[in-house]
This record gives structure tokens, sequence and C-alpha cells, in this order.
């Protein structure tokens, strides 16, 4: 589950160049796993950038790890807050993508 942790992080790492991409020159387009996007779309990559940080989290305390995110640090006692954020940001970002997150991101 260590191996989760860290493909949860890549992709994160990932997506804040696209961010930070579409931050810098938002006139130009950019591409994460094969879907192009634009300015417009910054709310819901934010929103996916929280996903990805809080299932990372979730793969840490399901072994026992603890996982600190935004200065805040998880152990498996937070398990069900983590949970609960996790579906919020699963809806935001199906509200905003318009598809379900389950397709680009593994549980």
């Amino acid at each position: 589950m260590a191996a989760l942790t860290e493909v949860f992080l890549r992709r994160r790492n990932r997506l804040a160049t696209v961010i930070q991409s579409l931050e810098d020159t938002p006139a130009d387009p950019q591409s994460f796993e094969g879907t192009t996007y634009s300015a417009a779309n910054l709310p819901a990559l934010y929103a996916l950038y929280e996903l990805l940080d809080v299932k990372a989290a979730i793969a840490a305390v399901m072994r026992n790890q603890a996982y600190t995110m935004g200065g805040v640090q998880f152990t498996k006692a937070n398990l069900r807050d983590l949970r609960q954020r996790e579906q919020e940001l699963e809806a935001t970002t199906v509200a905003k993508r318009g598809f379900s997150i389950r397709e680009v991101v593994p549980r």
C-alpha cells in the first residue's frame, strides 16, 4: 500500500505542474492524463489535487503510517474524516469535470 500512496503523490505532483502552467499562462491549454484543460477548469483541478492528497493520506493511514497534509498530521484515528472529505471532493470533481472520479483515480 505504500506504493499506492506514492502513485497518488506522483499523480498529484504531475497535476501541480499542470495547475501551475495554467495559472502562469491561462491562454495555453494543458494536458493531464489524456484530457486537455484550460484555465476555466482550475476549480476542478484544485479539487482533484486535494482529492489525490486525501487518497494518499488514506492509503498511508491504512498502513498505520501517519500522513501530513497542509501542516496537519493524520493517523488511523482520522480515517472517518478523511473518507468524508474524499466523498465531498469526489462529488465536487464529478460536478466540475463531468465524469466519475473513479474512472481516473483508483481506489
